[in-house]
């Protein structure tokens, strides 16, 4: 039997070539939508290569993957499973999908406003995204500094659609009786 972090892997690879049938069995079959802090393995020591040291790719959260198709009924899906809002992401490179992102390292709501996704983003304040954590920190990886005219521009981006979506939602709350 697979353990946990074979299928959240499995998982992953699912979304990325968004084969519906297989991440229900996965999800079915008790596949978590993330991986613990202590589930990606160290980066091999200097000098010191194995053959079958995975890729960070096979660590990208299924909601970060899900994320970067753009892919609405994924990302509901997974949420629907438990993934987390919150989920940080290290290493998002996007070379199968000849995507660019500058943000990578992050939160999945910073990865899906660089690309574009508003509703994504929408969605994710609507499940409880907290867009003023820090950045997610791993003790293998330093991260790349981020050019702070990027940095700003999302972080305003995620302010100003934050805001948007407080005001919409605190006027839903007033009725005309």
């Amino acid at each position: 039997m697979a353990d946990r972090v074979d299928l959240t892997r499995a998982l992953g690879r699912a979304v990325d070539r968004k084969d519906m049938a297989v991440i229900d069995i996965l999800l079915a079959s008790g596949a978590k939508c993330d991986f613990e802090d202590s589930d990606r393995p160290p980066p091999p020591s200097r000098g010191y290569y194995f053959l079958d040291v995975p890729h960070n790719e096979d660590y990208m959260p299924p909601l970060v993957r899900a994320v970067r198709l753009g892919n609405m009924e994924l990302v509901r899906l997974l949420l629907a499973h438990g993934a987390d809002v919150n989920v940080g992401y290290h290493e998002f490179h996007g070379e199968r999908l000849s995507l660019f992102i500058d943000v990578t390292c992050g939160r999945v709501i910073e990865a899906a406003m660089e690309l574009g996704h508003r509703d994504i983003v929408e969605l994710f304040l609507e499940m409880g995204a907290d867009i003023h954590l820090p950045q997610p920190t791993w003790q293998f990886r330093d991260c790349w500094m981020i050019a702070r005219p990027v940095y700003l521009r999302v972080r305003t981006q995620l302010r100003e659609v934050e805001a948007a979506w407080q005001s919409a939602r605190d006027s839903a709350e007033w009725v005309v009786v």
